[in-house]
């Protein structure tokens, strides 16, 4: 079934935290409507929405407002709405829009509300708690976002493509919502890796985040539904100041990701412009002088809300519990939002993040028996010498045009890039019980990156048949990656010629020096395109099937090159291609409504 996250407990690792908040809004007495929350929907909005057909009306309202519109379809069909324009309250501008159409609303939750029609209120369909029981549900506005709701569940999930609800998902998905992520102090990928269910989060021997699942290694990661480069050699631990959200899908999904294992998906949502301003800095100092500081600023920069903004930086600095060991992070993000009409939006942004300090991945050897060394919990085997800095950026674009309340296409593209250079000490030969002595030390670097872009078209919607009403998502998409990785090999002078296990903490070791050799691949990459449909048929009112599948091409190609003191290459292959075409996955799904909030599927 789905899994949520209840526990609020903070995490530890910050022992303090300070959180003001600047919101700017503007108080307007509410319109007509049924048994509203007192305060929830005081502050108002800018509204654009046209006169024309009710049902694409309440879908821009539910945009706008960020509510969950509840309604059955017949029950707009055919109908008309005034719209709406100015700077209204959400019970105001519903009242409008519903104007002259003899229906009326009721919030059934703070951020939901049912349309019903005049006098429905106490028909025999009210349920005993005061609910609205109706039969075929549209559901409007809301979407997949998470940030404000101050839920730790949410009903949809954008890496979920053509699916309203996680119901209708016939696999394992977990969202970690903004508030888990706020009230577990979850500021990094790595951390919310490790508390998702049935994921197990470590690094590899480079000191590198990796995920596994289902026994699979997992190699699918999108932001905002497009592909990265993630999956290569260098995987950065993204910081989550800038996220909606964390969605994990567990299990096989080559239906959008094409080439991978299928230990499952990852998708991170970035946080969108809000349509009201609002402001607010966080402050956190915790433990090994763990220090913090988020800003975010987000609103509209026109007076009539067409054009939206929204900025977020974030600067840490912090030290572990062994040492020497340190780290500094520096986070940009900037995304503008413009609606062209009512009917299409266009955004664009960037994200930038920097970290460098001294890193200690390799861990602690044992003696030759296999036995534990024993030391101190704060002492590393590490050198103030042993760098690591990585830098990610990306810019990207994207399109929503709604041709109707049914059906939307939608367009996006990101260019990102990865840079990674490390220089370490490795200690992680066995040590000698008896002198000391830590078998085979040496000391080696490496300059990595890798870039990619990606570009996904897709259109979406609903249509009746048959009686009943089915979902499909058709669409193209197209990536590339190219990347290096390089590693340097070293010379070190060891007192005495060898190292001990006493020589640390404290240890005053020259840096290395380097000779001039290296090894590995100065060029890889990959190429993927392919178009991909998932129908969605209702086959009764409880059991709906869903199938689907891709069509596509994928090319692999590597470079190793090894290269001696002087520059001189002494190994070089380039045989390494690999190319399939024509590639067809199927997909298909089945679900079956048990309640109203319990799904079984396969």
């Amino acid at each position: 079934m789905r899994q949520s996250f209840p526990d609020s407990r903070a995490k530890t690792g910050l022992g303090m935290r300070i959180s003001l908040a600047l919101l700017a809004s503007t108080a307007l007495v509410s319109g007509n409507g049924l048994s509203r929350p007192a305060a929830a929907q005081e502050a108002s909005t800018l509204y654009a929405v046209p006169a024309g057909p009710l049902g694409l009306a309440i879908t821009r309202f539910g945009e706008r407002s960020g509510l969950q519109i509840l309604y059955p379809a017949d029950l707009v069909r055919g109908k008309q709405s005034p719209g709406v324009s100015g700077a209204l309250t959400a019970p105001e501008a519903l009242s409008r829009l519903l104007a002259g159409s003899g229906l009326t609303y009721r919030y059934t939750a703070t951020d939901t509300v049912t349309i019903m029609a005049l006098g429905a209120t106490g028909a025999s369909n009210t349920g005993p708690d005061g609910s609205i029981l109706l039969d075929t549900i549209s559901v409007s506005g809301g979407g997949a976002a998470t940030e404000g709701s101050g839920s730790y569940a949410t009903g949809a999930a954008s890496v979920a493509r053509g699916a309203d609800s996680l119901k209708e998902v016939p696999q394992s998905v977990t969202v970690m919502t903004d508030k888990v992520l706020e009230d577990q102090n979850l500021t990094m990928m790595s951390e919310a890796m490790a508390k998702a269910p049935g994921v197990v989060a470590a690094t590899d021997g480079s000191g590198n985040p990796q995920f596994f699942s289902r026994g699979f290694t997992i190699t699918n990661y999108q932001v905002d539904n497009l592909g990265t480069a993630y999956e290569s050699t260098f995987r950065p631990d993204f910081d989550l100041s800038i996220y909606d959200r964390v969605e994990v899908l567990r299990g096989a999904e080559g239906l959008f990701s094409a080439a991978g294992e299928p230990g499952g998906t990852v998708n991170l949502a970035r946080k969108r412009p809000t349509d009201q301003r609002q402001s607010s800095v966080s402050l956190a100092y915790g433990s090994w002088n763990n220090r913090r500081l988020e800003a975010d600023l987000s609103g509209p920069l026109t007076e009539d809300g067409r054009l939206r903004g929204r900025m977020i930086g974030a600067w840490q600095d912090r030290e572990y519990f062994y040492s020497p060991a340190d780290e500094e992070k520096q986070v940009a993000y900037g995304i503008l939002e413009y609606d062209l009409t009512p009917d299409t939006t266009i955004h664009a942004g960037a994200t930038y993040q920097h970290q460098n300090g001294i890193r200690w991945a390799k861990g602690l050897p044992t003696y030759t028996d296999g036995t534990q060394l024993g030391l101190d919990r704060g002492i590393a085997l590490n050198t103030d010498w042993s760098t690591r800095e990585t830098t990610t950026w990306d810019m990207f674009i994207g399109a929503e045009h709604r041709f109707s309340e049914d059906w939307t296409l939608k367009f996006s593209a990101m260019r990102q890039r990865f840079d990674y250079r490390y220089t370490e000490l490795s200690v992680g030969g066995p040590v000698d019980p008896a002198t000391g002595v830590i078998g085979d030390p040496g000391a080696f670097s490496e300059d990595a990156g890798n870039h990619s872009d990606a570009v996904d078209l897709s259109i979406s919607g609903r249509f009746e048949a048959w009686g009943r009403e089915h979902k499909l998502v058709a669409g193209a998409d197209w990536r590339r990656s190219d990347g290096k990785q390089i590693r340097n090999l070293y010379e070190t002078s060891f007192p005495d010629g060898s190292l001990t296990i006493g020589d640390f903490p404290g240890l005053d070791l020259p840096p290395a020096t380097l000779t001039g050799a290296t090894t590995g691949w100065p060029a890889y990459g990959a190429k993927q395109q392919g178009v991909y449909a998932r129908l969605d048929m209702a086959v009764s009112d409880r059991a709906h099937v869903i199938v689907g599948g891709r069509y596509g091409n994928y090319t692999h190609r590597e470079i190793a090159e090894n290269r001696d003191e002087d520059g001189n290459v002494t190994y070089r292959d380039s045989s390494f291609r690999w190319r399939e075409t024509g590639i067809f996955t199927p997909y298909v799904g089945v679900t079956y409504d048990l309640t109203p909030d319990w799904t079984t599927y396969a």
